[in-house]
């Protein structure tokens, strides 16, 4: 794996803190909702889902950089919040290993559907649909970042 999206989800949250103590909710709201991200794709793939998808045929005859364009891996909220709820059966089939606990309790949960309401990938572009981010919202976002990192990270 190339992407190192538990690296990533670190990085983005404490990009995010850093950004929401200085004030600068817009910004800190993206790297909140990016952390998740990488957390649910980190799950994903550390549980051996992605991997049954690859073996089931999501990415057959792609090359290893197009591998992960056939799953959730390279999706972000709220279309990844979807995959996930689509893909619940498939998910807890194949679950395993140590974190399968962590995608059971955290991604298949009825509570992960409201995670990151709002938040949109275009946040980054400062566009006028998702900005400006509210204190409330972005510490909505923050109370999900820690969640997600803490259930599957830690």
């Amino acid at each position: 794996m190339a992407e190192q999206f538990d690296i990533a989800a670190w990085r983005h949250h404490r990009v995010g803190e850093s950004l929401e103590v200085m004030g600068e909710l817009d910004d800190a709201g993206y790297h909140f909702g990016v952390c998740g991200e990488n957390a649910v794709k980190y799950a994903l793939w550390a549980s051996g889902v992605h991997a049954a998808w690859i073996s089931a045929g999501a990415a057959i005859g792609k090359s290893r950089s197009r591998s992960l364009q056939g799953t959730p891996m390279r999706g972000h909220f709220p279309s990844l919040v979807s995959f996930v709820r689509k893909a619940q059966t498939e998910i807890a089939v194949h679950a395993t290993g140590r974190y399968a606990g962590a995608v059971m309790s955290t991604l298949l949960a009825p509570s992960f559907s409201s995670r990151f309401a709002g938040w949109d990938i275009n946040i980054r572009y400062a566009d006028p649909r998702y900005t400006p981010v509210t204190p409330a919202t972005c510490t909505s976002w923050h109370v999900d970042a820690d969640d997600l990192v803490l259930a599957i990270l830690v």
